[in-house]
């Protein structure tokens, strides 16, 4: 769906708007307060006008994260201006344009990339956007994709093949982007290496079997139920453990006659992250990416030391992670898993679902 000249130019002689519609109302999901999934609501809101460098997104499909849940229910520190509409990850269309973009054209199917780093500071310039104090994040410091349209820089686009779908797309970056900077860029995963994968079900583990597998490690795969452990296997998981039932730390000896894992990705933090790091081998390294299940651990120094454990925090991606796992969706190397999609009107529920981690893989708004 390539566009055409006459919009192209209709767009450069007015900030083209031709395409944003008053009819129907414009919608977007917002919440007004801080609290439950229930403070999500539907709201007419003006048209969204793109400014000189910027582009006017059609959302098709947009992607539902924990991070999205931390912000709705105020434990996310960041200072966020209310209403505010969530939504990091967006595929979509071009429907407008603004005057000065020679890079877009109405109708291209486009992925936004949702970090916007300033490209200036000495972390953007050594290639770590990740620590840009000023970095914008669509859904977090900008209004983000739950909504009809969204307005975007346009050197944020990637464009879209046909052969990718929309919901593909908005899948991707949330999770793929930060489990590759993790693995690829904080591990270093090597081919052979044996890798603990916890929380198999959610986005980013489930982003975790597939992209470990794709780096040639050896997997073995958590989670808190029988039915998200076959999925898992089906991913490519080796071998599973349900942490809810069995003692983690423990099964990794068991699995590895003895020797424990080499790495761990671990985004459930608590008690997982514990059990985990008495799975590890000799010189073994655990990345951490969330904790979700417990900010706070118990840490006892005598075996770190005396195993050489090495524990690595990783944060978000740059925009390098974001094109290397985009090459890999258009390659088909990954895939997101989507586990469901929701209406616009049906984000509470889409959130309440994620919270009570009644899925596998990915859930997605589709308007």
């Amino acid at each position: 769906m390539g566009g055409c000249e006459a919009g192209l130019a209709a767009a450069r002689c007015c900030v083209a708007v031709a395409t944003v519609r008053s009819e129907p109302p414009v919608r977007a999901v917002r919440f007004h307060a801080y609290g439950p999934p229930t403070e999500l609501r539907v709201d007419d809101v003006p048209d969204p006008r793109p400014g000189p460098t910027d582009v006017l997104v059609r959302v098709r499909a947009a992607a539902i994260n924990h991070w999205d849940i931390d912000m709705r229910n105020g434990s996310s520190r960041l200072a966020l201006n209310l209403p505010h509409t969530p939504g990091i990850e967006v595929a979509g269309d071009v429907a407008a344009i603004g005057d000065r973009v020679t890079t877009a054209q109405v109708g291209m199917r486009v992925m936004p990339r949702y970090l916007w780093p300033c490209r200036r500071c000495e972390w953007c310039t050594a290639g770590q956007e990740n620590h840009c104090a000023q970095v914008r994040v669509l859904g977090a410091t900008e209004p983000g994709g739950y909504a009809d349209f969204v307005v975007v820089p346009a050197s944020t686009l990637l464009p879209l093949p046909d052969a990718v779908p929309y919901e593909a797309a908005a899948a991707l970056q949330g999770t793929f982007a930060p489990v590759w900077h993790a693995l690829k860029g904080r591990l270093d995963l090597q081919p052979g290496t044996s890798i603990l994968i916890n929380a198999a079900g959610s986005g980013a583990g489930s982003a975790g079997i597939q992209l470990a597998r794709y780096l040639g490690a050896r997997v073995v795969a958590s989670a808190g139920s029988d039915d998200k452990l076959a999925r898992a296997r089906a991913d490519g998981a080796e071998a599973t453990i349900n942490y809810r039932t069995e003692d983690l730390g423990a099964r990794i000896r068991e699995l590895t006659d003895g020797r424990g894992v080499d790495a761990v990705l671990d985004c459930v933090g608590g008690p997982v992250f514990e059990a985990s790091l008495r799975g590890l081998a000799w010189n073994g390294r655990l990345v951490t990416i969330g904790g979700h299940g417990g900010e706070r651990v118990t840490l006892d120094l005598v075996p770190l030391f005396r195993n050489q454990w090495s524990i690595i925090g990783s944060v978000n991606c740059t925009t390098a992670d974001i094109d290397q796992v985009f090459e890999l969706l258009k390659a088909g190397k990954v895939r997101p898993t989507i586990h469901r999609t929701y209406r616009l009107d049906e984000a509470a529920r889409a959130h309440e679902d994620l919270e009570a981690r009644r899925h596998y893989g990915k859930l997605l708004l589709v308007t």
